[in-house]
């Protein structure tokens, strides 16, 4: 859990642009949780160093959020640890 917890943070950091915020033209509906895993799941259920500014501005969240969202759904065991430095979502269309 420990290491998820460090991935985690490692991708907060990389979404963050250097303002310290994320771009995000307009927030899209829904909560947070809903539009960051639509996101991931837009993005081929893996998270990962290459995909995680999209996937955070595609969801219109904070890198607070994101490091929060991403932890609860590790938690959870929503999502996962994959191959490498990257994340996997086990849930609705990426269940498998």
């Amino acid at each position: 859990m420990t290491r998820s917890l460090i991935i985690v943070a490692l991708f907060a950091l990389a979404a963050c642009d250097t303002a310290g915020t994320m771009q995000t033209a307009s927030t899209p509906r829904g909560s947070a949780e809903a539009r960051f895993i639509t996101a991931i799941e837009n993005n081929g259920c893996m998270l990962n160093q290459a995909n995680t500014v999209r996937v955070a501005n595609e969801a219109g969240i904070t890198p607070d959020e994101f490091t929060s969202i991403s932890r609860e759904l590790l938690e959870s065991g929503r999502m996962e640890e994959s191959i490498g430095a990257s994340l996997r979502l086990t849930t609705g269309a990426c269940a498998a």
